[in-house]
Formats: C-alpha cells, sequence, structure tokens
C-alpha cells in the first residue's frame, strides 16, 4: 500500500470494516478448473446434439 493510500485506508478501518486480507488467488490454477469445466460442458453439449440429430433424422424417415 503505498504512502498515498494509507489515510484512506486508516479511515476505513476506523470506520469500522475490516482490514483487508490478501487473497489467495493463483490464476493458473482457477484458469485450468475453467477450461476443464467449459470443455466437459462442451462434450456434454456436443452429446446431446448428436442425440438430437439422430432423433431428427430417425424422425425424417418415418415420413
Amino acid at each position: 500500500m503505498s504512502e498515498q493510500e494509507l489515510p484512506g485506508y486508516r479511515q476505513i478501518l476506523a470506520a469500522g470494516h475490516p482490514p483487508v486480507e490478501p487473497l489467495d488467488i493463483r490464476p493458473a490454477v482457477i484458469a485450468e478448473r475453467l477450461m476443464a469445466d467449459l470443455e466437459q460442458t462442451h462434450g456434454h453439449r456436443r452429446q446431446l446434439a448428436a442425440e438430437t440429430l439422430g432423433l431428427a433424422a430417425a424422425g425424417d424417415g418415418r415420413a
């Protein structure tokens, strides 16, 4: 925290707000987790689309 930010931070603490705690965030880990979720969702949607196309093709043959 810079010297310019310190007075404002002290005012915030004096107003009763809790102190700022450093976040334990690792962007690479979060990015990997998000990518895995995205790939899983994409695979599920591809499966649903394949099933839908299969049903549509089966429906065209009945007419």
